[in-house]
């Protein structure tokens, strides 16, 4: 998409909060385009490493292998929906599941070769950000971070005035 003729890529606006909100709303639909698009072109489920089984994927391609409760850990997910998601994957050939050396309870979850090809594959997600600099992805990275932090602790003050904590008594 060419972004000169296209208005709501306008920089001529004043910058608003809605314009923000609107500019962030868009951010979420193009990026959920691009990752469906990376998904269907790529065939694999490690195109979206924002999500199942690409987060999944992507953090054994960086971390090797783990302990699958530690997995559930990082990546926020029960550990229900973690089996689930570690059954897919196994069946697909990208990770292998065997029992810890040092705890009979536990399971070291790793990936295997055709895991790390599924996850190589889909490098492709890279370049859609080459038009920025170094010091614009880092600039542009920490806008978003005190953007999260902003917006979580005015819905946490909401939510404290939603539910005020009870009042001990002495």
């Amino acid at each position: 998409m060419n972004e000169s003729l296209d208005p709501q890529y306008s920089t001529e606006q004043e910058p608003t909060i809605e314009e923000l909100i609107r500019q962030m709303a868009l951010l979420r639909q193009s990026t959920q385009r691009w990752h469906e698009t990376l998904r269907r072109n790529n065939g694999g489920c490690a195109a979206d490493y924002l999500r199942g089984q690409g987060r999944v994927l992507s953090l054994l391609n960086l971390q090797g292998e783990m302990p699958q409760r530690q997995m559930g850990y990082i990546l926020n997910i029960r550990p229900q929906s973690l089996g689930e998601v570690l059954i897919k994957l196994e069946k697909a050939g990208y990770v292998e599941r065997h029992p810890s050396p040092t705890d009979r309870r536990a399971l070291i979850v790793s990936i295997t070769e055709a895991g790390k090809k599924a996850v190589e594959d889909t490098q492709p997600i890279r370049p859609a950000f080459d038009g920025f600099s170094d010091q614009e992805l880092t600039d542009f990275i920490g806008y978003l971070r005190r953007a999260v932090v902003m917006i979580d602790t005015a819905t946490d003050e909401i939510l404290a005035k939603d539910n005020p904590a009870p009042i001990e008594e002495d």
